[in-house]
């Protein structure tokens, strides 16, 4: 979503699994409605159910926000990391 030629949010949303990958908004342009116009996009034109995955669960502003518009927490992933010598 473009503002003249700034960016202020995006969504990458794949559209056959119905899922939003990444959901990003600009820090100054948040809390004005922006990522739920993203969503509120995605869900009109391919289906009201969406999921969206990959949320930073540290984040208490994402958790927050994905609470006020109705989303629930299903199932938590972990991000692991290896050192290969």
């Amino acid at each position: 979503m473009y503002e003249s030629e700034r960016l202020l949010g995006y969504s990458i949303f794949n559209p056959k699994l119905k899922r939003v990958h990444q959901l990003s908004v600009d820090k100054n342009f948040r809390r004005k409605g922006i990522g739920r116009q993203l969503l509120a996009y995605i869900s009109t034109n391919f289906g009201e159910e969406i999921s969206v995955t990959n949320i930073d669960s540290s984040s208490k502003e994402i958790s927050k926000f994905m609470a006020n518009i109705g989303m629930k927490m299903y199932i938590k992933q972990y991000e692991m990391e290896l050192t290969l010598k």
